[in-house]
């Protein structure tokens, strides 16, 4: 059985910075947010993190991944968990928010621990009680000390130095200017929401490798070293600040794909950017098939060979 191995690609910054990123974060009500190697997108470096995706992910993502390299936003790391039901078993993630990949490690590690119903339960918990309201220190330390075996050091590091920003009473008084994850979620869109496909998912998650780097859409290019079968980007094309740095990300897509290779993509019920002023530039790379499925948003880009 292969072992899960959770990467994290940036040769320049370590948990440590990691760490300190977060205590300014959280505690720190007027802490100016920052940019980070990010070109095309007002997107920020640190944020809080969607617990679950809100991508109808189930019906979107209908298509054999088996054996299938893919490239997925990080987010709530459910796109790779998508994925891997369907079959993929090499997933680079990526995404500008740094606090990300601890998350969707964190994830994946409480999968891998939990049946379905103690996930459902417990790691849910968790998710509610690092909000003031809701806190309990004792769901979040019993998430992080179950999942610690399938954690590595730096993740755990990370994980335990948030338990020490809610547990210490010195800083609590200070705590949750900024919160950590979203308050608004459900994960009655995950594909994992059933007891059969978790368990298929838990299962799977000791075959894979995860890769999780930290970039913007726009520098994608510089920092991986491979070509994918397929790549989803959710929504991030909505936010790209012109057409021009559209068309020009649209081009660094192709590149990264392999023959036949597809993007997947949610554009908030709108597809003017792709049958507007644009469409005929963005048919010289894909085919673009607005498919029917659950979410009104997908569209996919099919790659054009030239």
């Amino acid at each position: 059985m292969i072992k899960l191995d959770n990467f994290m690609i940036n040769p320049t910054i370590t948990v440590d910075d990691e760490i300190e990123l977060l205590e300014k974060y959280i505690l720190n009500s007027t802490y100016k947010k920052t940019i980070q190697n990010n070109t095309t997108t007002t997107y920020m470096s640190e944020g809080s993190v969607y617990p679950f995706t809100n991508d109808i992910l189930k019906s979107s993502i209908n298509i054999d991944l088996t054996d299938k390299k893919s490239l997925v936003v990080t987010s709530s790391g459910d796109h790779a968990l998508h994925a891997i039901l369907k079959g993929s078993t090499d997933i680079t993630c990526f995404d500008i928010n740094r606090f990300c990949k601890y998350y969707a490690a964190l994830k994946v590690a409480a999968i891998k621990r939990y049946s379905y119903e103690e996930f459902h339960e417990v790691f849910i918990k968790f998710i509610k009680s690092s909000r003031r309201k809701n806190y309990d220190i004792f769901s979040v330390n019993k998430v992080i000390l179950d999942s610690a075996l399938y954690l590595t050091d730096d993740e755990l590091k990370f994980w335990n130095f948030y338990l020490y920003l809610l547990s210490n009473k010195n800083v609590f008084d200070n705590f949750m200017y900024s919160p950590l994850f979203y308050n608004d979620y459900s994960d009655s869109v995950c594909t994992y929401s059933d007891k059969d496909s978790y368990n298929e998912l838990k299962n799977k998650l000791f075959g894979i490798n995860i890769t999780y780097i930290d970039s913007d859409i726009g520098n994608l290019h510089k920092n991986v070293n491979q070509k994918y079968d397929y790549i989803h980007v959710s929504n991030i094309l909505d936010y790209l600040k012109s057409n021009t740095i559209l068309l020009k990300n649209i081009k660094m897509l192709y590149k990264l794909l392999e023959k036949d290779g597809i993007v997947d993509a949610c554009v908030s019920g709108s597809l003017d950017k792709f049958y507007d002023n644009v469409e005929s530039k963005i048919g010289k790379y894909f085919i673009i098939d607005d498919f029917e499925c659950e979410d009104p948003d997908a569209v996919r880009l099919i790659k054009k060979e030239k």
